[in-house]
């Protein structure tokens, strides 16, 4: 079962709406992003940045969701995704009394810089 241990909207900027923790059962993962994008809310997991060969700055997932070998996600990750994604609009709506549709949430970013690293 999916729980929403905490949960940070204060301080956020640009696309990113809340950073949170989430457990499954004792195992906790700490510092997912409540993100909107161009087609509606999403969840990031935790990142890690690094620079490439030429020296640009790229990030990696630390934590990831599962996929097939053919690249796509697998039916449990797909559910995990779903699950998460709208325990995280619940919590965050609950918190702020914002709706967090995707109309919503787009019209709230329009205005706001592209500061979001990927």
């Amino acid at each position: 079962m999916l729980k929403i241990v905490s949960m940070r909207t204060k301080g956020c900027v640009g696309k990113i709406k809340a950073y949170f923790s989430i457990s499954f059962g004792d195992f906790i993962i700490n510092d997912l992003r409540l993100i909107v994008g161009a087609n509606g809310p999403f969840v990031a997991f935790p990142s890690r940045a690094y620079k490439n060969a030429a020296g640009e700055q790229k990030y990696a997932e630390v934590v990831a969701w599962s996929r097939t070998a053919e690249g796509s996600f697998t039916d449990s990750s797909q559910a995990l995704q779903l699950e998460t994604l709208t325990l995280a609009t619940s919590e965050f709506e609950r918190r702020t009394g914002e709706p967090l549709t995707a109309t919503a949430a787009i019209a709230q970013t329009e205005e706001d810089s592209d500061d979001v690293p990927f």
